[in-house]
């Protein structure tokens, strides 16, 4: 019996598979850029064209995120992060 709180669990866990294999890709690809250019790039915008390439071949097609987090880049550890807004949640 597949009751609505295993399914919840299911999607959870594939959520979670996911989005850890859309960060190692992530992860992958800013070693590779940072190896062809000896620096990260600079802010957001940078990021997103360098390393996701939205809308090109071999782009990445990152997970969508609940409507409460987006994803931003940070600089500093040079990475992806996940950002939450606890006031969109409390909507």
């Amino acid at each position: 019996e597949i009751t609505s709180s295993g399914l919840e669990v299911a999607a959870d866990a594939y959520r979670t598979s996911v989005g850890k294999l859309a960060v190692m890709a992530v992860e992958q690809r800013l070693s590779l850029y940072q190896a062809q250019h000896g620096e990260s790039p600079v802010g957001y915008e940078a990021f997103m064209q360098a390393i996701i390439g939205p809308g090109r071949p071999g782009g990445l097609q990152l997970p969508m995120p609940p409507y409460y987090q987006e994803y931003e880049y940070d600089p500093e550890p040079k990475k992806l992060v996940v950002m939450e807004f606890p006031d969109k949640k409390k909507r």
